[in-house]
């Protein structure tokens, strides 16, 4: 599913400055792939792909969903072989 960017954008920016020494350069990679994938979803596209997802489908609703499910994720990473 690729998403398209809508006319209508509100934009959020935070006045605190991360801490990005937090997370590793393969963490970091990480979540600039990510960002990069899903740059231009509208939170109705970020919430019909998050929902389509086997985590999603396969928990009762209200229950928490596994870690275990991260490995059945549709987002592909870079670098990933």
């Amino acid at each position: 599913m690729q998403c398209k960017v809508s006319e209508k954008v509100e934009l959020f920016e935070s006045t605190a400055i991360p801490d990005l020494s937090v997370f590793s350069p393969t963490e970091m990679q990480v979540l600039a792939s990510i960002a990069h994938q899903l740059e231009g979803c509208s939170v109705v596209q970020l919430s019909e792909r998050s929902h389509a997802e086997k985590g999603f489908t396969d928990t009762e609703t209200g229950r928490l969903i596994s870690y275990e499910f991260a490995r059945d994720l549709n987002l592909g990473l870079a670098g990933e072989g």
